[in-house]
């Protein structure tokens, strides 16, 4: 079942017409009629009845769009208190210390500058990556850059000041200090 079978579902008794609710779905007559025989397959019944103008439901269509409607006003609660939130690693971190901010999803490395407290914050560690040099190939299908030790290629660094918010230079305002990976 999709979320906007149901929402299909509203239109449909909102408008009371196929062609009105089409419109108001901003889909093709075909693409919403399979979409409400799909939501009366899902259910194991017919939810409207065929043949009647204005479109009307069957006892197992309303009771359906009950719960649909009860469960799109939830859903819209539920999105209007969650806020996610895209900042930097130091911002973030200062939203969840002065509790405007319930949880936090970030990357951890060692050299990254975040300083939370493991008493008071708990944590879980979701996966590791695993970073893999990656090499154009040339014309002829050969490697433009090597990766044996001691050969310089165009790399990228991780900065310990990375989490400062602001890009080439750390909190102080001096370079930061960069491991090269």
């Amino acid at each position: 079942m999709q979320f906007k079978w149901l929402e299909d579902l509203a239109a449909l008794a909102q408008t009371h017409s196929f062609s009105c609710a089409v419109e108001l779905r901003s889909v093709t007559h075909p693409a919403f009629g399979r979409r409400i025989k799909a939501l009366e397959a899902w259910a194991g019944t017919p939810l409207i009845k065929r043949g009647s103008s204005p479109v009307t439901f069957t006892s197992a269509g309303v009771s359906l769009l009950d719960n649909a409607q009860q469960m799109m006003r939830s859903m819209g609660h539920a999105r209007g208190e969650l806020r996610i939130l895209r900042r930097s690693l130091l911002e973030t971190a200062q939203l969840l210390e002065r509790g405007n901010a319930d949880f936090m999803l970030t990357y951890h490395h060692p050299l990254l500058a975040l300083q939370l407290s493991a008493r008071q914050y708990m944590h879980l560690s979701l996966g590791q990556d695993r970073l893999v040099p990656v090499s154009r190939a040339n014309a002829h299908g050969q490697d433009l850059h090597s990766f044996e030790r001691g050969v310089e290629v165009p790399s990228f660094s991780l900065c310990r000041n990375a989490g400062s918010g602001s890009p080439g230079r750390g909190s102080s305002g001096q370079q930061p200090t960069c491991a090269r990976l």
